[in-house]
């Protein structure tokens, strides 16, 4: 599956990276993707702690997906990679940044599957305020 979000912005799940066609840039939140093209990888586990999860990771991930479309994918779509993506859209200002539930609301009306993990929503709803000061800095 791969949800074409706007023309920066694609989410998937592995299946979908692995039958994709689209000439854009690929980042990974899986150890299992195999890379080709313009690829990125970011160690991110769907765990149910908030310790897994640092804010170099999302620093990385936003800066990777700013440079091109992209799609962000995870094992099944539905926490790391949509959350990264509702980081990123909160960051370029597509969607509301004032807190992580304002964003999630408005995210999902977008992407209904989106179903985070306790850990990932636990990690963003306690660091939004400090990954919103990254001003976006999208590539011409």
């Amino acid at each position: 599956m791969i949800q074409k979000i706007n023309d920066n912005l694609y989410i998937g799940n592995l299946r979908g990276y692995q039958d994709c066609d689209l000439n854009i840039q690929f980042l990974s939140l899986t150890h299992k993707a195999i890379p080709r093209g313009a690829f990125k990888r970011i160690e991110m586990i769907d765990s149910s702690s908030e310790s897994h999860f640092y804010d170099q990771q999302f620093v990385d991930a936003i800066e990777f997906m700013l440079k091109a479309p992209t799609l962000v994918f995870c094992d099944q779509g539905g926490s790391r990679a949509p959350s990264v993506a509702l980081l990123y859209m909160s960051v370029c200002g597509d969607i509301s940044n004032t807190s992580y539930f304002d964003a999630c609301r408005e995210f999902r009306t977008i992407y209904p599957w989106y179903k985070p993990n306790t850990g990932i929503r636990t990690f963003l709803a306690n660091n939004w305020h400090s990954l919103q000061l990254r001003p976006p800095r999208r590539q011409p």
